[in-house]
């Protein structure tokens, strides 16, 4: 019996294996495998035409504010009506946000080719980017986690998923010029610092207090009062 069950555990192992060879990554995957996996590919990666065409994507995909929007498997090969629905949708700039590392991972992955490139239009469309944080950002240092979507919890200052902590990293990352962010022009960087400075303004404000005490963070606060904001409800 022991024998058998070892068999059929190897069996199983194979099987697996053999999944994962002929998944095609090419093909339509959760959005979350986009996000895991931009960051952890390699320099020498940002250099194959096979990085420029999902590069290309990425360009397909960003809006007219600038920002990107969310739960988008960008390595995907598109269909000509996929390419037709992905150009109609630029303006529909209620979509664009930072919510699930939209917007952030893809300035990055631009970042990262343009300096393996050289082209100007990756360069362009990562600066617009983060243009786009700059602007999305309130006068109070929150930002939302859509923008400029006018209603509902999206325009509550946000916290959870990472929303404000991965733009501010990001942000830091720009105005200290670490890599990929050498390219990024003086002017953009010392916004980039005045606008990080006011998130951890911000972050300081919407803390809870209670009976004088500093306490703990909503994962959203009103973009108004900074009190906690009630969101979506299951």
């Amino acid at each position: 019996m022991k024998k058998i069950s070892l068999c059929c555990l190897a069996l199983l192992c194979l099987t697996n294996l053999f999944a994962q060879e002929t998944v095609n990554y090419k093909e339509k995957q959760p959005y979350k495998t986009w996000v895991k996996m931009a960051p952890k590919l390699n320099d020498e990666f940002f250099k194959t035409s096979e990085a420029i065409r999902i590069g290309d994507n990425v360009l397909l995909y960003q809006q007219t504010t600038g920002g990107w929007p969310k739960n988008i498997y960008m390595p995907a090969e598109l269909t000509e009506q996929e390419l037709e629905d992905v150009l109609a949708a630029k303006d529909d700039v209620n979509q664009s946000t930072i919510d699930n590392d939209a917007t952030s991972t893809e300035i990055e992955y631009l970042s990262r080719l343009y300096l393996a490139t050289n082209a100007g239009k990756y360069r362009d469309a990562a600066l617009d980017g983060i243009r786009y944080i700059l602007k999305a950002q309130y006068p109070n240092g929150g930002w939302p986690q859509f923008w400029p979507r006018p209603k509902g919890y999206y325009t509550h200052i946000t916290y959870n998923d990472n929303a404000m902590v991965n733009i501010m990293e990001l942000l830091r990352q720009v105005y200290e010029k670490k890599a990929p962010y050498t390219y990024v022009p003086d002017s953009i960087c010392d916004r980039a610092r005045t606008a990080f400075n006011k998130g951890v303004e911000c972050i300081l404000k919407t803390q809870v207090v209670i009976n004088g005490k500093p306490t703990v963070w909503c994962a959203q606060h009103d973009e108004y009062t900074f009190a906690p904001a009630k969101a979506r409800a299951y």
